[in-house]
């Protein structure tokens, strides 16, 4: 009997799957299709589907999406050495505390006497970050009427019992927000976030220790026109207080801006100096837009911590794999910022131009704009009085039709730790153009695997009084043209101007009053010369070349006596040869019968001079023996 309710339940199962199997494939097949159609293709380096002008970045950039990018120890055998045991640990007291009139103070003769009343007090201390502020497309729904930027303004000077009220912000002088945190929350509550300016009114303002998280919106600061208006980042702790983070959801056409205008930032983390490595603004990003625009602004006493686990802190810390950051720069000072890496700029992926900036008693490390796999721009920038190892230090120059730009900027009384240079481009295409490098007792600029299709170029530019090993150097297999350019005063170790394994053109250059040899050449370097103008250059060479090709043509202010060949050095010339023999000249080949060459003749002197020294030490010897034996002689009796 049991073995009969067995068979029939097996016969009932049976014709359940065959009744409903077909469902369950069919379903199967249905998600698997869905799930295609739904799926898109990965965007690619070079592509953007929002048609923006974003430059993609390439593709063997990092896309781990992690917030820093480490300082390269190998990226290049022409980097220079990270000395960073060389930095004092009090490197501060090099940065005067008044060092710039042009930089905003803190002083509280700009600050008004109840500047401590804006200090929040809400504020917290506990690392607590705000609640990612959202991004609303649908804001003003509930009233067609309502604008769609919420626009808040900020006064400490007019604020009000009502000042810390769900809505204030309404105007400047009856009801203002007394805080940026209150007038961010003015308008979360008002339902309108998508797009915010805050204006903030003369005084000093102070964050708390809170992170104002945006992504795909649109966020605005703006302070007086006077000048005076102050964001006192000292409450701030680990938390960067604005950070832009790219969601695992974004599309595209996300677009995020932060504009700032008029507002000068002081004092992150500058009274502890705790070894935080924190930054000011964070963006870690993909495939959307990123938009950063600063304007008459400053950034005064941060310091960004020592760069202990080869990440430190940025005023701008950006980073993206796929889309570039765009930050332009203008009329804004950069002044007493300490640590360790790009302490006004660390980027990958960035698109950046700094126009009428002033970068002044800095303290890096190793930089104060280090980025890679990026394009940048210095326009009638200054730059004075910073320690670092190198003021802009760029690799991997982003894919872009047009070369980086330094333009009618001045370097002055720059000095470093170690080995480095003011001006550091590696696998990069660079223009450096009408450009002042004066009283720096460091190298100028260092050029490293520069396109050999895509030369970098150095023109109507002047180096003036600088002291280094050399003050212009291209390297490891770079393609360099100097033009139209003067050094005057310099001193260099090595040579004013080196190559090695590089193709260098050098014309209409001149040269006055230097303590230096002028090109010096080693490892295959290849050389052309044309319209060189020497003045006061005393005993010293134009060319010391070793292992490299010259080829010297055109009008040129040379001698015989100004050029050093060394082992395996060629000079190509109609009127000028070397002036050793272990080398080859198209014109001392020529003229090797008309007598002894100089370098024969030299060394003819030198084995006089030494046999004649031999001699007179020979003839010292025999007298003394001579005279011993006369003395010792007894004649016979």
């Amino acid at each position: 009997m049991n073995k009969k309710i067995i068979l029939i339940f097996v016969l009932v199962f049976i014709l359940f799957v065959q009744s409903n199997g077909k469902s369950f494939i069919n379903l199967n097949e249905n998600l698997l299709e869905s799930s295609i159609s739904n799926s898109t293709e990965p965007i690619t380096s070079s592509s953007s589907s929002d048609g923006s002008n974003h430059t993609p970045i390439p593709t063997n950039s990092s896309s781990d999406g992690s917030n820093q990018t480490p300082i390269p120890s190998n990226a290049s055998s022409d980097v220079p050495s990270n000395a960073s045991s060389d930095v004092p640990s009090n490197a501060s007291s090099d940065v005067p505390s008044n060092s710039s009139s042009d930089v905003p103070s803190n002083s509280s003769s700009d600050v008004p006497s109840n500047a401590s009343s804006d200090v929040p007090s809400n504020s917290s201390s506990d690392g607590s970050n705000h609640t990612p502020i959202p991004s609303n497309s649908s804001e003003g729904s509930n009233n067609s009427n309502e604008p769609v930027t919420c626009v808040i303004y900020i006064s400490a000077a007019n604020a009000t019992t009502n000042s810390s009220g769900e809505n204030c912000g309404s105007d400047m002088t009856t009801n203002p927000c007394y805080s940026y945190d209150e007038a961010l929350k003015s308008c979360t509550n008002q339902n309108l976030t998508s797009s915010m300016t805050f204006n903030f009114g003369i005084g000093t303002f102070y964050l708390s220790n809170q992170t104002s998280n945006f992504y795909n919106q649109a966020i605005t600061f703006n302070g007086d026109d006077s000048g005076k208006t102050y964001i006192d980042l000292s409450l701030v702790g680990n938390n960067a207080p604005f950070i832009i983070i790219e969601p695992e959801t974004s599309v595209t056409l996300d677009s995020t801006t932060f504009t700032i205008n008029y507002i000068n930032f002081i004092n992150l983390n500058w009274a502890n100096s705790v070894d935080i490595n924190n930054s000011m603004m964070k963006v870690d990003t993909k495939q959307s837009s990123v938009d950063i625009q600063v304007s008459h602004s400053s950034f005064y006493q941060m310091y960004f911590g020592s760069g202990a686990g080869n990440v430190a802190g940025s005023v701008f810390n950006l980073q993206s794999s796929q889309i570039a950051i765009n930050i332009n720069v203008v009329n804004t000072s950069f002044v007493q910022l300490k640590g360790a890496v790009g302490l006004a700029l660390f980027g990958q992926g960035v698109s950046s131009t700094f126009t009428s900036c002033t970068f002044n008693n800095n303290n890096a490390k190793y930089s104060l704009i280090q980025t890679d796999y990026s394009f940048n721009q210095i326009i009638d920038c200054s730059i004075t009085n910073n320690v670092a190892l190198s003021f802009i230090f760029s690799l991997n120059q982003l894919l872009t039709s047009k070369p980086q730009l330094i333009q009618n900027s001045v370097f002055t009384n720059n000095r470093m730790y170690g080995t480095g240079s003011l001006v550091y481009f590696g696998n990069s295409q660079i223009i450096i153009d009408t450009t002042q490098f004066y009283n720096n007792p460091m190298p100028s600029v260092w050029i490293a695997n520069s396109p050999a299709n895509q030369p970098s170029t150095i023109q109507n530019s002047q180096f003036k009084d600088n002291d280094a090993d050399y003050i212009v150097l291209a390297a490891s297999g770079s393609n360099v043209k100097l033009t139209s350019n003067d050094f005057t005063g310099n001193e260099a170790n090595t040579g004013l101007i080196a190559a090695s394994d590089s193709v260098l053109s050098l014309t209409l250059l001149t040269f006055d009053s230097n303590q230096a040899t002028i090109l010096s050449t080693n490892g295959t370097a290849n050389v052309s010369v044309d319209g060189i103008v020497m003045n006061n250059s005393g005993d010293f060479k134009f060319i010391d070349c070793t292992s490299s090709t010259i080829t010297i043509s055109g009008e040129n202010d040379i001698e015989d006596s100004e050029i050093s060949c060394q082992q395996d050095c060629s000079i190509t010339s109609t009127s000028l040869s070397c002036t050793s023999s272990d080398s080859s000249s198209d014109k001392s080949k020529t003229n090797n019968n008309k007598g002894l060459s100089k370098g024969l003749l030299a060394f003819i002197i030198i084995i006089g001079i030494v046999a004649g020294i031999g001699l007179i030490a020979l003839g010292y010897g025999l007298t003394k023996h001579f005279i011993k034996k006369r003395d010792g002689y007894q004649p016979i009796q």
